[in-house]
């Protein structure tokens, strides 16, 4: 298992590089932070097409960026920023405020969204697993978004307050409902 400490390192020093100019540093932290990016988009968007699209694009607006990259976070933790603002942005412009479908059938599965024991819907049994990712999708946008920063993407609460833009507080209350929901629709009184 990969230290996150070593791997933030390694992150500031690719950075780095990539900051001075070299493109095969930038390529490096495209591999390094895709799968994470594209599995992001995928649990706020329930598309494999537009969760692709937009984390292609999170990554061509970061080449852009990367100066203006400052490391007051983590790396991963901006990208996800842009990836999530193209998010908003796209469903906008589609005048759709769901941005997950509602449709079991079109929800990623266990292995597209990256879950493992310990994670929800990670030791399961495949029908409860399912009931579970239905019930995160019918979650009120802020909610679905709090978990699946918090939980799925296993940020801090300062991160993911940081990311939406919002207090501390109001992560920890969104988490708080957005469980409590899910408790109770799933028939679990803890």
């Amino acid at each position: 298992m990969t230290d996150p400490a070593r791997m933030n390192e390694n992150d500031e020093y690719w950075v780095a590089r990539a900051q001075a100019g070299d493109s095969e540093a930038f390529e490096h932290l495209v591999r390094r932070h895709q799968r994470g990016v594209y599995a992001f988009c995928r649990r706020l968007t329930g598309s494999h097409d537009e969760a692709d699209d937009i984390a292609q694009e999170a990554f061509v607006r970061a080449y852009r960026s990367m100066d203006r990259f400052r490391g007051e976070s983590r790396f991963g933790t901006w990208l996800r920023q842009i990836a999530l603002n193209l998010v908003r942005s796209r469903a906008r412009r589609k005048r759709r405020f769901p941005l997950v479908s509602l449709d079991p059938d079109t929800l990623p599965s266990d292995a597209a969204t990256g879950t493992a024991p310990g994670q929800p819907g990670g030791d399961l049994d495949p029908l409860r697993s399912r009931l579970l990712r239905a019930t995160v999708c019918e979650l009120p946008e802020k909610q679905r978004r709090t978990l699946v920063l918090k939980i799925y993407e296993e940020m801090t609460h300062a991160e993911v307050a940081r990311l939406m833009g919002c207090t501390i507080g109001t992560v920890k209350a969104n988490l708080f409902h957005a469980l409590r929901r899910l408790r109770r629709q799933l028939g679990d009184r803890r």
